[in-house]
């Protein structure tokens, strides 16, 4: 994928140890994963890979361009004590699709159609 990458802003946070970006993309597709703007970032900004957070990616509607926001840390202890959750690769499978395993979770509930609850509340009553 073609991808035109203009850093807008960059910020040095010496607290923070990392240095924080805004970064405007121009694809030929659609928007561009996670993975492939940390790889093309790596390269341009002669970094590793695992010290970069992709922390938003905004879509501009009906165009291909995006606004990304970055952060870039010094080293990997320090990325860890303040990044709380790193997002992992999706886990796939051979035939390249990704896995699931058909359980429910706590927070999923079964949708019924509107329509049928109040035929059947409809029916109690009369």
């Amino acid at each position: 994928m073609l991808m035109k990458i203009e850093i807008a802003k960059q910020f040095e946070n010496p607290l923070l140890r990392r240095k924080e970006l805004v970064i405007n993309v121009v694809s030929d597709k659609a928007t561009p994963s996670r993975a492939e703007l940390s790889s093309k970032l790596a390269a341009i900004l002669d970094t590793k890979e695992d010290l970069i957070v992709i922390d938003k990616i905004i879509q501009k509607f009906g165009t291909t361009e995006s606004e990304v926001i970055v952060r870039v840390y010094e080293d990997e202890n320090t990325l860890r004590s303040i990044e709380k959750v790193i997002r992992k690769p999706k886990k796939e499978a051979e035939s390249g699709e990704v896995e699931s395993t058909g359980e429910v979770t706590e927070g999923a509930k079964e949708e019924t159609p509107q329509g049928e609850e109040e035929k059947s509340g409809g029916e109690e009553n009369g």
